[in-house]
């Protein structure tokens, strides 16, 4: 039997599938699964990170109050609290770092709607959880908005796993943006001789 072209009844017509639910019809392509599979995976990373990072912060305030914990080789976890962004620029401009973070979450949501590949959608999404993270920090976990910072190397400033995030994901970005790993369309090699 033939599939029913016809979108009324419940067929499929150029490309879409129409579903009925209770007398209303639903047409589901499959870029319309496919962005909201990028949406759930943006969104798990973003989570996933924000759960981790708000865990270890947890811990490292409890634990490292009174002493510095010795990892390996340079790597110290050390208690620190940074009022200011990246490196430690803009001490005490709280306020103006916490509304720049609300806008570059803004825009890693846009730019989580555009991206193409599971990578990108990774990299933002972990850009997005470090975001989210810090600024949690910035609103509810201190009264100076300060981040809890804990890495410790003594030849970089102090971090804490929503930079490592922030920095991952920024270079998953640049990769996936220069089309690094990607494959020449058939037909594009240089056919000189």
């Amino acid at each position: 039997m033939q599939p029913n072209p016809d979108p009324a009844t419940g067929g499929e017509a150029h490309g879409l599938r129409v579903r009925r639910l209770a007398g209303i019809q639903f047409a589901h392509t499959s870029a319309a699964k496919h962005g909201f599979r990028r949406w759930i995976l943006l969104a798990g990373v973003a989570a996933v990170v924000i759960a981790v990072d708000q865990v270890t912060k947890a811990l490292a305030v409890a634990n490292l109050r009174d002493h510095p914990v010795h990892v390996i080789g340079p790597l110290w976890l050390r208690l620190s609290y940074n009022t200011g962004a990246a490196f430690g620029i803009g001490q005490g401009w709280t306020a103006e770092i916490a509304v720049i973070a609300v806008a570059l979450i803004g825009v890693l949501i846009v730019i989580g709607r555009s991206a193409s590949t599971t990578m990108g959608v990774v990299g933002v999404g972990l850009m997005l959880g470090g975001a989210v993270g810090n600024l949690v920090d910035r609103i509810f976990a201190s009264a100076s908005g300060a981040v809890v910072d804990f890495f410790y190397t003594g030849f970089w400033p102090t971090f804490n796993v929503a930079d490592s995030c922030i920095v991952c994901g920024s270079i998953l970005l640049v990769i996936t943006m220069s089309g690094v790993g990607k494959k020449a369309p058939h037909g594009s090699a240089d056919q000189s001789s």
